[in-house]
């Protein structure tokens, strides 16, 4: 799927995104602020030797995007060698879903790389594969937190039986809670997931690209 400069740009800046969000603002901010590029990931993105494009698809609900996408501002901040667009995943179905395989459309955040010449490089879907473990361990302890009988196959989006919307509601807020306390940590290990899946793609040749990092699913 090619996209054109002039296309490109018609996305949001990462300033006008996240002025524009309408869930989970502050927490962006407090996790952006907190991030620190890895030395090799800036050293890497900064020497190279032209900026590169990305563009994104997302939606400020998504828990994935708010770990993600701060940590993908931050290395375009700390390099200056990023020129982001974010689109609207719901504003932007057909588009967003060019970039996904058909059984994982819907998933966001993706983050697209595309060269000057807008030659796509790779796609970063979802998030680092090295996050999912630690997430889910992590969101287990939350749930024994809220509920210390709570079986740990229970599916927490059942209604009504089981689990009520408060329920829902506070796990939602020790997650963000907890994106946002991890902050340093998950975002070095985001950032250094999105490096390597550049650095792979800018190695590979062109007609094998793009190349894929991020969560896979069968």
């Amino acid at each position: 799927m090619s996209m054109t400069i002039e296309e490109f740009r018609l996305g949001l800046t990462s300033e006008q995104y996240i002025e524009q969000m309408r869930t989970n603002q502050d927490a962006f901010r407090k996790i952006l602020d907190s991030v620190v590029t890895p030395l090799e990931e800036q050293t890497f993105f900064s020497t190279l030797s032209k900026p590169l494009h990305v563009a994104v698809f997302t939606e400020d609900w998504c828990g994935d995007s708010l770990t993600c996408t701060p940590a993908l501002f931050k290395l375009a901040i700390d390099t200056n060698n990023l020129e982001i667009r974010v689109f609207l995943r719901d504003h932007n179905t057909e588009l967003a879903h060019n970039y996904l395989p058909e059984h994982r459309w819907g998933t966001v955040p993706v983050f697209v790389f595309f060269d000057q010449g807008m030659r796509e490089i790779c796609r970063f879907i979802e998030t680092a594969p090295e996050m999912a473990p630690i997430m889910d361990a992590l969101w287990q302890e939350l749930l024994q937190e809220i509920q210390p009988n709570v079986d740990e196959n229970s599916d927490i989006s059942a209604e009504p039986e089981g689990f009520g919307d408060r329920f829902k509601e506070m796990f939602s807020e020790k997650r963000t809670a907890a994106r946002v306390t991890h902050a340093q940590e998950w975002g070095q290990i985001v950032i250094t997931s999105i490096g390597q899946v550049v650095h792979y793609g800018l190695g590979t040749n062109l007609t094998q690209r793009p190349v894929y990092g991020g969560t896979t699913f069968p």
